[in-house]
């Protein structure tokens, strides 16, 4: 029988909170899943804590990687293993230092459910609530509301090109989804950028306008080494330098140019795709229209004169 949701954790030096983590995910509603814990050479007791844990629970594994690649790198090398076991129709992405809440599973699945009625592929997502490094004192009801993200219904594709909405750690994909996924290339530099991405350009994503998640603000907010794809990143990049918030607009460019390649069948949003690629290594002027006759936008005034001005700094053709 098919086991319906496998959850891929990634791990690095977790062992201030990955018993809580788990602790959450034990207490799901829903109980019918998998969890793949995939350590990246941790130096502390993060795989001692894990694989006691384990040993109390067949349905937790745990793997230790070779050597240290990465989170973006941990999580969807992990995803590519775990799916390739053919064993389970929908996957979640799980964060070391969150704590799921208790209808987490069954909250998404039920939607996913749904959508699947009308649409092949689909990912869920959901809204996050915020609270402190000890977990007791809450932040923000919802992040999404903080940080002024409303839901996109409309040209998601190409807002998504811009500005990353869909944070890995809400997120349930669909077999369906999973499989367009792979290869993965080597300019992909967020997780749960490129899959939201694929998603949006193959199928559809849904929002539940619910947390699912305390997602725990703190200085060490990584599942790996210092990744861009980490929400907690995410979060200081609000009031990132300027040589970062460059950087950042050129690792993005470099992703849609190896999304270009990587679906090669048609797909909603192409040609605006093949526009915006051509634009950002020829002409700022010329990327900064297309971007806006196409809403390949932020989220907010500023954001958008910001993200127009990093359009200046790519490197031209």
């Amino acid at each position: 029988m098919m086991k319906k949701t496998a959850i891929i954790m990634a791990t690095y030096n977790g062992e201030k909170y990955i018993k809580q983590q788990l602790d959450s995910i034990l207490g799901q509603s829903n109980t019918d899943w998998e969890l793949f814990i995939f350590d990246d050479k941790s130096d502390d007791a993060t795989v001692e804590i894990v694989t006691k844990i384990s040993e109390s629970d067949q349905r937790i594994k745990v793997f230790t990687n070779e050597k240290n690649v990465g989170v973006t790198q941990n999580f969807l090398r992990a995803l590519e293993e775990v799916y390739q076991l053919h064993r389970f129709e929908y996957f979640m992405f799980c964060d070391q230092d969150d704590v799921w809440l208790p209808d987490k599973l069954a909250l998404t699945l039920n939607r996913m459910t749904e959508e699947e009625k009308d649409t092949e592929i689909v990912l869920v997502h959901t809204d996050l609530k915020l609270v402190d490094a000890s977990g007791d004192r809450v932040i923000a009801e919802s992040f999404r509301r903080r940080a002024h993200l409303k839901h996109i219904t409309d040209h998601v594709f190409e807002r998504l090109l811009a500005q990353p909405f869909v944070f890995g750690c809400t997120s349930m994909m669909n077999g369906a989804l999973v499989q367009h996924i792979f290869p993965v290339p080597e300019q992909v530099y967020a997780h749960d950028s490129w899959v939201s991405l694929i998603a949006a350009a193959l199928g559809k994503i849904a929002y539940i306008d619910r947390p699912s998640i305390l997602f725990r603000q703190h200085t060490l907010n990584t599942s790996g080494t210092a990744s861009a794809s980490s929400l907690g990143n995410r979060i200081r990049r609000v009031t990132a330098g300027w040589e970062e918030q460059v950087g950042i607009t050129k690792k993005r460019v470099a992703q849609c140019e190896a999304l270009l390649l990587h679906i090669k069948s048609p797909f909603k949003g192409r040609d605006v795709l093949e526009e915006y690629c051509s634009a950002c290594r020829t002409s700022a002027i010329r990327s900064i229209k297309i971007s806006v006759n196409n809403s390949v936008l932020r989220q907010g005034f500023f954001a958008n004169i910001l993200y127009f001005i990093t359009l200046f700094f790519l490197e031209r053709k």
